[in-house]
C-alpha cells in the first residue's frame, strides 16, 4: 500500500494542539477523519489524536507548554479526543476526487505522526487502507 505524508495545518486554531504536536514522538499514533458535513470545506480532512495514547509528559518543557493553554497534564488527558489540525485543503480535494479514503469499522484511518525535512508536523497514512464491509468482522476488504 503506498504511504503519503501531507502537513498538519490549522493547528492554532485548535489549542492545545500545537503545544501536543511538538512534543510527539515521531511514529506516534494519529487519526484521520473525513468531515463531509464541514460548512467551509465539504471535503475536509481533520486529523485527531487519542488523549490516552499522549505520552506521559516527563518534561517542565511539556508541562509549561500545556500551561501556556491553561492546562494542567490531567486536564489534557480529560477530554477523550483532541482536534490538531487538518490536511491541506487542496490535497483532500484530491484525495476526495480520486475515491476518498477507506475508513475503518470505526470511520476513521488510521495514521502517524512524522515530520518534515524543515521539522513542520506531517501525517502518514496508507492512502488504500482496507476497508470494513458491514457483516465482515475481518475489518479487510475481499
Amino acid at each position: 500500500m503506498p504511504s503519503i505524508s501531507y502537513p498538519i495545518v490549522g493547528a492554532y486554531y485548535h489549542p492545545p494542539a500545537k503545544a501536543i504536536l511538538e512534543f510527539l514522538p515521531v511514529g506516534h499514533p494519529l487519526i484521520l477523519l473525513p468531515e463531509p458535513t464541514n460548512e467551509v470545506d465539504p471535503n475536509a480532512i481533520a486529523v485527531w489524536i487519542k488523549s490516552s495514547s499522549l505520552p506521559d509528559p516527563g518534561s517542565e518543557e511539556w508541562e509549561s507548554a500545556l500551561a501556556g493553554f491553561g492546562l494542567t497534564w490531567d486536564e489534557l488527558r480529560s477530554k477523550p479526543y483532541y482536534h490538531l489540525g487538518y490536511i491541506p485543503t487542496t490535497a483532500a480535494a484530491q484525495i476526495m476526487a480520486d475515491g476518498g479514503l477507506n475508513l475503518d469499522r470505526d470511520g476513521q484511518v488510521k495514521a502517524e505522526f512524522t515530520v518534515g525535512a524543515r521539522g513542520g508536523p506531517r501525517v502518514r497514512f496508507d492512502l488504500h487502507q482496507p476497508t470494513f464491509r458491514h457483516g465482515d468482522d475481518s475489518g479487510a476488504s475481499s
